[in-house]
């Protein structure tokens, strides 16, 4: 099981990989560039391959990206749109570079539309994307909490993405514990866990799940309030973790922390929490 957390590259590559290095994490996630903004570090050669050299030097499997926030590829304001397809084209392109497996987004939100209108926008934005991106790295829809007009609440909406771009090699999904908690899935329970992995079997498939965010909740299960919490110390549990994490399918997946910590170091004990009772 390849473990992790969420890392920031503010101060390079280099760094990011040193503190997972520390932190004992074999697996990281980092965002593309300011996350509430546009803003990208331009990638030299010299960035380039130090990021291979140091991938293979500490044994990193996978390396996880993730967009920023301000990526809206369902909405309905056409400037906001032309955007998100332009980022989303650019980050692969760049995570390729950089030997990055999967590039992590948010579907969007069709804000004063409707969810048909907002799952053709996002079809139609990753047609766009996909016509002239041809790299490895993999772009992996989210699963979200369910607030407001996002989209991504269910399986159901990520697998009509899928399946109308007719399942691109390059498109997959990253589940979020905390997110599919909130959308009603209580996987605390063996019933619950059943409804899950069935649910992912009977609509986008696990061969195409890539990737799982590892957050407990602050809100309770159904709240379609995305709130995460420490590891153990939210409405999920350790036990309703260790019930996630084991289960075929899932487990198999690198698991990335995106719980609230006010230092980097905080994730060492949190991955050695969830190392520790996978010993039980």
């Amino acid at each position: 099981m390849n473990l992790g957390c969420h890392i920031s590259i503010a101060k390079g590559l280099s760094n990011a990989y040193a503190t997972a290095n520390t932190i004992c994490a074999d697996t990281f996630q980092f965002f593309t560039r300011n996350p509430r903004g546009s803003k990208a570090k331009k990638l030299s050669h010299k960035d380039i391959a130090e990021s291979h050299e140091l991938k293979k030097k500490h044994e990193i499997k996978p390396l996880v990206a993730h967009l920023p926030y301000t990526v809206n590829a369902a909405s309905p304001t056409e400037k906001t749109w032309e955007f998100a397809c332009k980022i989303i084209k650019e980050d692969l392109v760049r995570m390729d570079m950089l030997g990055v497996e999967y590039l992590v987004m948010h579907p969007g939100s069709y804000a004063k539309s409707s969810l048909t209108e907002g799952l053709l926008k996002i079809i139609n934005a990753l047609q766009k994307v996909f016509d002239e991106y041809q790299g490895k790295t993999i772009l992996c829809l989210e699963t979200m909490a369910g607030k407001g007009t996002e989209i991504g609440r269910n399986f159901q909406e990520l697998a009509s993405i899928i399946n109308s771009l007719g399942k691109p090699a390059q498109l997959g999904v990253c589940l979020d514990s905390c997110h599919l908690f909130a959308s009603g899935y209580d996987f605390r329970t063996s019933d619950g866990l059943n409804r899950l992995t069935d649910d992912i079997d009977n609509t986008i498939g696990f061969s195409k799940v890539y990737v799982s965010h590892l957050n407990d909740s602050k809100m309770p299960c159904g709240s379609n309030k995305d709130q995460h919490q420490k590891i153990g110390q939210g409405e999920i549990g350790i036990d309703g973790i260790l019930n996630y994490i084991t289960s075929p399918g899932i487990k198999k997946l690198p698991l990335i922390l995106e719980t609230p910590v006010d230092n980097w170091l905080e994730y060492r004990d949190e991955i050695s929490l969830i190392r520790q009772a996978l010993k039980r």
